[in-house]
């Protein structure tokens, strides 16, 4: 298995390890027993099972412990950091020497970052309500205003 399932599985059993890397990035070298198993390619939870031996629950178990699940997408993460400087070089190419100029914007914009930078749209809902315990529905009396209002106990002149 490669350093991958070494470098970031440190919570998990060494079989745990091997269906990691095994989903994560596939087999180093060809396997005698399993050549129909392609090389360097990331295997399904049934090739896994196949090439280890084990009973395919404890694949599909390891694949919903949140442990498990960390590990993987630490795992998943380096290998898309292993891709990224192809892509770039592969882009860079693609935006400098294509002569559709559509295809060297968009490859441009993408080693750029433009593309990640969507409009910026900000919502605020606010909502209010009101809750006072002395209010109660029923009749509004209106008094007229020659009338004194009297003053609560409570309440300071």
């Amino acid at each position: 298995m490669r350093d991958i399932a070494k470098s970031t599985a440190l919570g998990l059993t060494p079989r745990a390890r091997q269906v990691l890397a095994l989903l994560a990035v596939g087999l180093e070298r060809a396997d005698k027993n399993h050549p129909d198993v392609p090389i360097g390619k990331p295997l399904s939870p049934k090739q896994v099972r196949q090439v280890l031996g084990c009973p395919y629950s404890y694949v599909t178990g390891l694949m919903l412990d949140p442990v498990f699940k960390l590990e993987m997408a630490k795992a998943i993460s380096a290998v898309r950091a292993g891709y990224a400087p192809a892509v770039i070089a592969r882009l860079g190419d693609i935006a400098l020497e294509s002569p559709d100029e559509g295809k060297a914007i968009a490859a441009g914009r993408v080693i750029l970052g433009e593309d990640a930078k969507a409009p910026s749209v900000n919502v605020s809902v606010a909502t209010q309500t009101n809750v006072a315990q002395d209010i109660r529905p029923g009749y509004i009396v209106r008094l007229p205003p020659d009338l004194e209002r009297k003053r609560p106990e409570t309440e300071q002149p």
